[in-house]
């Protein structure tokens, strides 16, 4: 049994720690590297393509381009901040409390 957080940082790094299981097997984290919410839209099919879209709503609803500098905090295993470095050409800086999310996003291409 886990010892209560110390502080609230902790407390997060420990949820982060003890779930990230269940968003590897619910959430697909190893293909989809997301650890957000999807967002659907009518013609969004599947839970995969919402984590995507939500990603496509996040470049358009900020009006993201290749000429930003985009500050992810609480970036997870970096996700959302690969696909917009990828596909919009962004820098992109991504912050965690959590270490072992470091070391994942670390291992993606």
């Amino acid at each position: 049994m886990q010892s209560a957080p110390q502080s609230y940082e902790e407390g997060i790094v420990q949820y982060y720690e003890q779930c990230q299981i269940d968003y590897e097997l619910v959430w697909h984290l190893n293909s989809q590297m997301c650890m957000h919410y999807g967002y659907w839209t009518p013609s969004t099919k599947t839970f995969q393509d919402s984590l995507l879209q939500m990603n496509r709503e996040l470049i358009s609803q900020v009006n993201i381009s290749k000429n930003d500098h985009v500050l992810d905090a609480g970036c997870g295993v970096g996700g959302s901040s690969i696909f917009l470095a990828k596909n919009i050409g962004a820098r992109v800086t991504g912050i965690t409390l959590t270490p072992s999310q470091v070391e994942e996003c670390k291992k993606m291409p």
